[in-house]
């Protein structure tokens, strides 16, 4: 991993990697999971290539969240802002 990255910037490019006419500029990305309900899982870091912004499920409306779609599968993804480790091979810093 070389460089840090601020979280400022990582949330404009997660913005910028699908833009309005519909192309995409993938990102990869690193973050703790976190849930309420599957208490297992907590505190593993998880690492996803070929990512873009997708849009969070209607009944989420809280900022700290994002939700990304795998390129390759289509699969989405909720996380918690302020649990990203890495962007694109660098260290996230807030």
């Amino acid at each position: 991993m070389s460089g840090t990255i601020s979280l400022k910037e990582v949330l404009t490019e997660i913005e910028l990697s699908v833009s309005k006419a519909g192309d995409e500029k993938p990102f990869d990305i690193s973050f703790y999971k976190f849930s309420t309900s599957d208490k297992a899982e907590n505190g593993k870091l998880v690492s996803y290539s070929k990512c873009v912004k997708a849009g969070l499920p209607p009944n989420i409306k809280d900022k700290q969240r994002k939700s990304i779609r795998l390129v390759s599968t289509g699969q989405r993804k909720n996380f918690n802002i302020f649990l990203i480790d890495s962007f694109n091979g660098k260290k996230v810093k807030w």
